[in-house]
């Protein structure tokens, strides 16, 4: 029987120390699967990175982890799982959604290999490991967040609301979609910064984001446009119908009251909207359809704003919203 040396048993202590140290640094969970049998042993990490015990996940098995994976990523880890065992890929590698015994999910980086494998290749033995990439994810996020959000309304910034509207507008031209566009100013709003003060003006933006985003359908878009400029993207909608959606924010507002030290405040918006069917297909712009809607909220300045312009109020026969002022009137295109 082979007994170890003296410095071979050096070197098996020196690697186990390194071991417990890099598993104690990374906070890796391992785990091992007995293909043939389908038995799997977790270690105590595995299962306190999820809320449990050993005892309440024993005995453990492949449809333990099945029951813990989210379900959007079961599909693509069973197959990364399958090429590996079949040899495709050299090792497992996947990030998947675990669900916690709290009933959160848990990001982790899922590794593994195969130990051994029989006389014609089938898989044996598989060694793996989990790393906890929850914190990472949740900083991801964070950084998401702030880079497509504008930081003083929550609404999307000006950049990101352009990407957007650039890929509606990219499925316009195949012939995907349809979409309107609204662009909306705040009437007389430097009224509020210059009486009640920036701090104030700030409260009210926040407030008019809040009432776009309550009044818009959950599949549209609000955003930033710049300073007390918002635009407002309706999907799969024309301009009757986006006019319909923007006019529940007006009325809303036209209610709206804000009282500081200073007195009191109130605000409207003048807004004007272009659809994609105005142009021929190929013809479609983000540039175009924004300039053709910021040229309407203009004209409905000029009519004494607190108004909705669409370019079809004479077809239409629309008035203003309330009483008082002509609204602008512009030929179909």
């Amino acid at each position: 029987m082979y007994e170890p040396t003296t410095n071979e048993h050096a070197d098996l202590a020196r690697l186990k120390a390194r071991l417990e140290v890099l598993l104690e640094a990374t906070h890796a969970a391992l785990w091992e699967w007995n293909v043939s049998t389908g038995e799997v042993v977790l270690d105590e990490a595995w299962a306190r990175m999820l809320g449990y015990t050993l005892d309440e996940l024993h005995p453990a098995t492949m449809e333990t982890w099945k029951r813990l994976v989210h379900p959007e990523d079961l599909e693509a880890a069973s197959r990364r799982l399958e090429e590996h065992l079949r040899g495709t890929i050299p090792c497992y590698s996947v990030e998947t959604r675990l669900r916690h015994k709290s009933g959160a999910w848990v990001w982790v980086e899922d590794y593994g290999r195969v130990a051994a494998r029989g006389p014609g290749g089938e898989p044996l033995l598989m060694y793996g490991a989990h790393l906890d990439l929850t914190e990472a994810k949740l900083a991801e996020e964070r950084i998401r967040e702030v880079s497509v959000h504008d930081h003083l309304t929550g609404l999307l910034n000006r950049r990101h609301l352009f990407e957007e509207l650039g890929m509606l507008v990219d499925k316009c031209r195949r012939g995907k979609g349809a979409i309107a566009v609204a662009v909306l100013d705040l009437d007389h709003f430097k009224e509020v910064n210059d009486r009640h003060g920036h701090l104030a003006g700030d409260e009210v933006l926040r407030e008019v984001a809040r009432t776009l985003k309550e009044n818009i359908r959950p599949y549209d878009l609000a955003g930033r446009y710049g300073g007390e400029e918002f635009v407002v993207i309706c999907q799969d909608t024309d301009r009757r119908a986006a006019r319909k959606i923007l006019g529940r924010s007006l009325r809303a507002l036209r209610w709206r009251r804000w009282r500081f030290p200073s007195g009191e405040a109130a605000v409207t918006f003048t807004c004007g909207i272009a659809e994609s069917e105005e142009w021929e297909r190929q013809d479609i712009t983000p540039e175009g359809i924004i300039a053709r809607a910021d040229s309407r909220m203009y004209a409905g300045k000029a009519a004494g704003r607190n108004r909705i312009v669409t370019g079809l109020e004479e077809v239409e026969g629309e008035g203003p919203e309330q009483p008082g002022g002509s609204v602008a009137v512009e030929p179909r295109p």
